[in-house]
């Protein structure tokens, strides 16, 4: 299967014991006291590792003094490429955030579910369903073609990941696709992500 077709792409990151350096080290506890992840690029050389972002978890709590410190691990990045903000935020908050990238020129911010809709879609129809899907148990089928989810019209990868950033787990989605020139209309429970098993 191609990258392209699974719903949601996952980043990857991995323990820093292997960082030898007494500055990757102090990142590390710097993004601890801040309460973020790293994201972490595997590299050849010395140190093996490199942090090429951090990563916002769900309910982490937006003050200016918060910021201010996810600034500090901002700065202390060998690589400032992303941003990733986990999950739904208020918008005012999500703004605090997003205005670092007037400060770190080639910053990535972007959002990014907690949920899982439970299918594999290539943009145009759904392709597969996971393991244990709520979309496949709520009626759905392979060949189906999402035209709109959470009242948003759905016309690309991105705006249905727009739409899930608004949701957590166990919450109702409703979903509307087009099936062999009819309109239907279905509530899909969300999933916590990520599920990966793929089920006929």
């Amino acid at each position: 299967m191609t990258p392209h077709v699974l719903l949601f792409l996952v980043a990857i990151f991995v323990g820093f014991e292997n960082v030898c350096s007494s500055d990757d080290m102090e990142l590390k506890h710097l993004a601890k006291r801040t309460k973020v992840d790293l994201i972490i690029t595997p590299k050849t050389g010395v140190p093996p590792n490199s942090a090429s972002g951090i990563i916002i978890p769900y309910g982490w709590d937006v003050t200016g003094e918060s910021v201010n410190k996810c600034r500090a691990v901002i700065k202390a990045l060998q690589e400032r490429k992303y941003l990733q903000i986990r999950g739904p935020m208020e918008s005012d908050k999500l703004k605090m955030l997003v205005k670092l990238r007037d400060e770190f020129p080639g910053l990535s911010v972007e959002q990014f579910p907690i949920v899982s809709i439970g299918i594999f879609w290539d943009g145009s129809e759904i392709r597969e369903f996971v393991e244990g899907s709520h979309a496949k148990e709520s009626g759905l089928r392979v060949g189906d073609k999402i035209f709109e989810a959470g009242g948003k019209p759905i016309n690309a990868f991105d705006d249905l990941k727009s739409v899930l950033c608004e949701y957590t787990p166990g919450e109702q989605v409703e979903v509307k696709i087009f099936r062999e020139k009819k309109r239907y209309v279905f509530s899909v429970k969300l999933s916590p992500y990520p599920t990966f098993k793929v089920v006929e």
